[in-house]
C-alpha cells in the first residue's frame, strides 16, 4: 500500500504548474506533473493526456498500452512544434504505478529520485536528459519502506541530498511534502515548484513515539489475533461451566482438574500463537510472491524489446521463467501464472521466427479427409492423401466425399510409411515392411521390384530424382541409389563412399534438388554431390532460432525440396521450417539462412506438400489447408 501526497510551490512566477493523481483501477495509479510557461496550451495538453491514458492502461499490459498512449500524446505535440519551437519551458512528467512497479517517461527539466532502504539517493531522471517528446520509457520496482520523490524541476538546483533523504526518513508522505516545501521557501527559487512524494508502505509497521509504545502496540495487536478467534471464545464460555461443576467437588479433584486446565490452556496457546505466525508468514509469501510476478512481467517486458538481442533476451526469459516455477511450487497466484507462461510463449515464437496460421475457412481445402490420413501429396496437379493401407483422391475443395482406394493386397502387419511422387505420374510408396508399393494415376496399386535383388533393403525414407530413387537406410548410415528400369529398379548401389558414412554418422533424412543434402543426428547438414566429381560439402546454417531441437513425442522429422524449389524445407516438431540457401544452383550453396517456421494455431500439421515456394499444402486432424507465404528481409510472412 502506498502513502503518497502532492504540493505545489507556488512563489508568484510565470510557470504554471498542474498535478494529477489518477485512480486508473485497483493498484493502478497514474500520476501527471506539468509546468508550462502557457496556460493556454497546458491545459490542451493535459486534456489530451488524459483523454488518452484513461480507460487505455490495463494493469496485466501496463508497458505497451503506456508506449501506445505516449505516441498518440507525441502526435499532438508535434503539431505545436515547428522550426520556431512553438512550446517554449514544457516540462511533463507522466508515470503509471502498477502495484509497486513504476512505469515512466518525461519531457524537459522534471526530476526524479528514489531512496532506499538504507538511504541512498538515486536519480531516476538523468539530469541532461531534457527532450521535447516521449522517446524512453523507464521502468522500476519500489521495494518496501522506499520513497520515490518527482518534481516539475530540478529539486537538486536548490537542495541538498541529505535534505531530501532526511525528509523522505519521516513516516508520512504529508509530511515529506511539507519538509520539502518548507526548505524551498526558505531558498531562493526561481520558479513554481510541483512535488509528489510517494513511499511503499506495504510491510512497514507504523513507529511509535518510544520503543516500550511500540511493543504495548505490537502485543495489543497480538493479544486481539489470539482471542479474536472461535476456538477461544467457546473455550472461554465452557470454563464457566465447568467452574460450576468443579466448585461442587473435593480440594484434591479441583486441584487435578487445575493443573489440567493449565496443561490445556498453555497448548492452546502455544497452538493459536502459532497459527497466527504461521498465517503472517503466509500472508508474507503471498505478497513476496505477487512483488515478484511483477518483476516477471518486467523481465518479459525487458525480454520483448530486445527480440533482437539474443543474449538479452535468453537471460530475461530465464529469469522470468524461474520466478514463475518458483511462485507455482508454491501453488499461488495459478491463473495469473498461465497468463505469464502465455505470454512468454508468444515472444519466444517471436523471437524464434514462429508464424502460426489460422485454420479457417478461407485456407480449407477439404475437411473430408479421414483423420486416419498421415500424408499428403500432388500428383498431376491434384491433392492425394495416404493412410495407412489407402490412397484417398484426387481431393478437389468442395467435395463432399472424395474417393478412398484401399490396396487389399498390404500385408495386416505391414502398412504405409513414405511416398514420393514419380516424374511419370505415379506416386510410390514405401512400407514399413521396406516394400515399394506403386499407385497409377487411374487408381491401380502394384508392388513394385528391385531386379536382382531378392528384396528391398531395410529403408527408412525414400526420395526421387529424375527417374531413380534414392532410399535411406533404416540404421541411417547409407543411402542407396536405384536406377529405373522399365516399371521396376535395378538393385542398389551405395551412395556414400564408406569413410564418408563413418564421418557423417546416423542420417536422420535427406533431401534432393540435384544434390543431396543430409540432416545428420546433431541436426547439421552436409550436402553430397556425384558431379562433375564426387564431393561433401558442410552446409554453414545461418541465423538459427533458440529452439533447433528434436522435441520428444512430435512426428518424424523430414527434409523436402525439389530441383525447381528455392528454398529447403524442414519438418520437425510439427512445424515447417524455411531456409534460404545462399545461391540459386544447387551445385554453388554453401550456406542455408533461416528464415521462419509455420505451426497451426490449434491442431499440429501432420504432413505438409509444396505446391510451390510460397504455397503449402497442410495436414491436421480436421483436414487439408493451403498456406500462402512470402519473404521479406530474410523473414518469413504469411499471407
Amino acid at each position: 500500500m502506498f502513502d503518497i501526497h502532492q504540493a505545489k510551490i507556488d512563489i508568484q512566477r510565470e510557470n504554471d504548474i498542474t498535478l494529477r493523481h489518477i485512480n486508473l483501477d485497483v493498484d493502478l495509479e497514474c500520476f501527471i506533473l506539468i509546468d508550462s510557461e502557457d496556460k493556454k496550451i497546458k491545459d490542451i495538453i493535459l486534456t489530451n493526456i488524459l483523454d488518452t491514458i484513461i480507460g487505455n492502461i490495463s494493469k496485466y499490459n501496463t508497458y505497451k498500452d503506456f508506449s501506445n498512449a505516449l505516441e498518440r500524446i507525441n502526435a499532438l505535440l508535434k503539431t505545436w512544434q515547428d522550426e520556431k519551437n512553438k512550446i517554449k519551458g514544457l516540462n511533463i512528467f507522466i508515470g503509471i504505478l502498477n502495484k509497486s512497479n513504476l512505469t515512466f517517461s518525461n519531457i524537459g527539466r522534471v526530476s526524479g529520485y528514489l531512496i532506499k532502504g538504507d538511504s541512498e539517493l538515486v536519480e531516476i531522471i538523468e539530469k541532461g536528459d531534457i527532450k521535447k517528446e516521449f522517446s524512453f520509457i523507464s521502468s522500476g520496482d519500489i521495494n518496501d519502506g522506499e520513497v520515490v520523490v518527482l518534481s516539475t524541476g530540478r529539486l537538486l538546483d536548490y537542495l541538498s541530498r541529505s535534505d531530501i533523504r532526511e525528509s523522505a526518513s519521516l513516516e508520512k508522505a504529508e509530511n515529506m511534502c511539507k519538509n520539502l516545501e518548507n526548505i524551498l521557501k526558505g531558498e531562493n527559487i526561481e520558479e513554481n515548484i510541483g512535488i509528489v512524494c510517494m513511499r511503499n508502505n506495504l510491510f512497514v509497521i507504523p513507529k511509535e513515539d518510544t520503543k516500550i509504545k511500540n511493543y504495548l502496540s505490537r502485543a495489543k495487536y497480538l493479544g486481539m489475533k489470539v482471542f479474536d478467534n472461535k476456538i477461544v471464545k467457546t473455550s472461554i464460555a465452557n470454563s464457566m461451566l465447568w467452574y460450576e461443576n468443579i466448585s461442587k467437588q473435593s480440594k484434591s479433584i479441583k486441584n487435578a482438574i487445575l493443573v489440567v486446565g493449565i496443561f490445556v490452556s498453555v497448548f492452546l496457546l502455544y497452538a493459536i500463537i502459532g497459527g497466527v505466525l504461521g498465517n503472517s508468514k503466509v500472508s508474507k509469501d503471498v505478497a513476496n510472491s505477487q512483488l515478484n510476478l511483477e518483476k516477471a512481467r518486467d523481465y518479459i517486458r525487458v525480454a520483448n524489446e530486445n527480440i533482437a538481442n539474443p543474449d538479452v533476451f535468453d537471460l530475461n526469459i530465464k529469469k522470468a521463467e524461474e520466478i514463475v516455477y518458483e511462485i507455482k511450487d508454491k501453488k499461488l497466484f495459478l491463473n495469473d501464472l498461465s497468463k505469464i507462461l502465455d505470454d512468454i510463449t508468444i515472444i519466444k515464437k517471436e523471437f524464434n521466427g514462429v508464424e502460426s496460421f489460422e485454420e479457417d475457412g478461407e485456407k480449407l481445402i477439404s475437411d473430408k479427409v479421414s483423420a486416419k490420413a498421415t500424408h499428403i501429396l500432388e500428383m498431376g496437379g491434384k491433392i492425394y492423401a495416404l493412410t495407412k493401407n489407402s490412397v484417398i483422391g484426387p481431393i478437389i475443395p468442395g467435395q463432399e466425399n472424395p474417393k478412398e482406394k484401399v490396396f487389399d493386397k498390404l500385408a495386416l502387419e505391414d502398412s504405409f510409411k513414405n511416398a514420393v511422387v514419380m516424374s511419370n505420374g505415379s506416386i510410390l510408396i514405401s512400407t514399413k515392411l521396406s516394400k515399394l508399393v506403386t499407385f497409377t494415376s487411374n487408381a491401380y496399386f502394384r508392388y513394385t521390384d528391385a531386379i536382382g535383388q531378392t528384396t528391398w533393403e531395410e529403408m527408412e525414407q525414400i526420395e526421387t530424382f529424375t527417374e531413380n530413387i534414392y532410399t535411406l537406410k533404416k540404421d541411417g548410415n547409407q543411402i542407396t541409389r536405384h536406377k529405373k528400369r522399365g516399371d521396376n529398379f535395378e538393385a542398389g548401389t551405395n551412395y556414400l563412399e564408406e569413410a564418408d558414412t563413418k564421418n557423417i554418422g546416423k542420417i536422420i533424412s535427406i533431401a534432393i534438388d540435384g544434390g543431396i543434402y543430409i540432416l545428420k543426428k546433431d541436426l547439421s547438414i552436409v550436402k553430397v554431390f556425384s558431379s562433375p566429381r564426387y564431393r561433401i560439402e558442410s552446409i554453414m546454417i545461418n541465423k538459427l532460432p533458440k529452439n533447433y531441437s528434436i522435441e520428444e513425442g512430435s512426428a518424424p522429422v523430414k527434409l523436402k525440396t525439389r530441383l525447381e524449389l528455392s528454398y529447403l524445407y524442414l519438418f520437425m516438431n510439427n512445424k515447417i521450417w524455411v531456409f534460404k540457401p545462399n545461391a540459386k544452383n544447387y551445385q554453388d550453396v554453401k550456406s542455408l539462412t533461416y528464415i521462419g517456421q509455420i505451426e497451426g494455431k490449434t491442431y499440429k500439421i501432420k504432413d505438409f506438400y509444396i505446391h510451390r515456394d510460397g504455397e503449402l499444402y497442410a495436414l491436421n486432424e480436421k483436414g487439408i489447408y493451403k498456406i500462402n507465404f512470402e519473404v521479406s528481409d530474410d523473414k518469413l510472412i504469411l499471407k
